[in-house]
């Protein structure tokens, strides 16, 4: 009988533990985010050739 009830609260205590870090993992991946997408604007000179025929 005393087996079984240590069975148990292992197996509580280690759900518990897996669910209150999963929350944690949770809550820190949500306020890394930023409130607004930023964006960045490069501009960069190119040239370039088309071609119409290929020889």
């Amino acid at each position: 009988m005393m087996s079984l009830f240590k069975k148990k609260y292992v197996l509580f205590s280690i759900l518990g533990v897996l669910v209150i870090s999963i929350a944690t993992i949770g809550i820190v991946n949500n306020q890394s985010k930023p409130d607004q997408t930023v964006y960045n604007v490069v501009n960069l000179p190119a040239n370039s050739i088309t071609f119409s025929e290929v020889e």
